[in-house]
This record gives structure tokens, C-alpha cells and sequence, in this order.
């Protein structure tokens, strides 16, 4: 298996080449060792897409960058959106 190549890592979700056609979405989540019962922080694929922009669309389309535990009422929803969005904008211009 080739390294992957990290193309761009907002927070805890990044976009990694996997080939020559295709990236992949990443999240940081906790997980727990199914031999140590103990939990600790992996990569988890989220999906597969054929360009740069279609990751970055479903970065946010599937809300990856917004802390689901947080999320106690509307209007915190719609603040880590905008975070959300932000943050990728701010990934795109720096």
C-alpha cells in the first residue's frame, strides 16, 4: 500500500489522495481497541470523491466539522455552521 498524501486537514477532517482518480474523506474520531477495551483517536473514512471541490462540499454537507454533543439547541446549530463554513473558507484562502 502507497502513502497517502494529506491534501488539506481542517480540524479533525482531512481530504487524502488515495489515487490518481479519487480522494478520500477523513474524520479524527474516538474509538475503542476491540483487543485493549481501551478507546483512542483514528482516521475514519467517510467516503470516497472524484475531486478536491466534491470533497470539500461534503465536508459540509455532512456537517463533519460540527461537534454533535454541543448541539443543544437551534441556534448552537446554526453557530457551528457558521464556524463550519469558515473554517473551510479560511483552509481554501491560507
Amino acid at each position: 500500500m502507497t502513502k497517502e498524501k494529506v491534501l488539506i486537514q481542517i480540524g479533525d477532517v482531512r481530504i487524502v489522495r488515495s489515487d490518481d482518480k479519487n480522494v478520500m474523506l477523513e474524520r479524527n474520531e474516538w474509538a475503542i481497541n476491540p483487543k485493549t477495551k481501551r478507546e483512542k483517536r483514528v482516521w475514519k473514512f467517510k467516503g470516497f470523491y472524484a475531486t478536491f471541490s466534491k470533497a470539500l462540499q461534503a465536508i459540509v454537507t455532512k456537517e463533519l466539522l460540527l461537534n454533535e454533543n454541543s448541539l443543544d439547541s437551534l441556534k448552537a446549530h446554526l453557530k457551528q455552521v457558521e464556524e463550519s463554513n469558515q473554517k473551510v473558507s479560511d483552509a481554501l484562502e491560507g
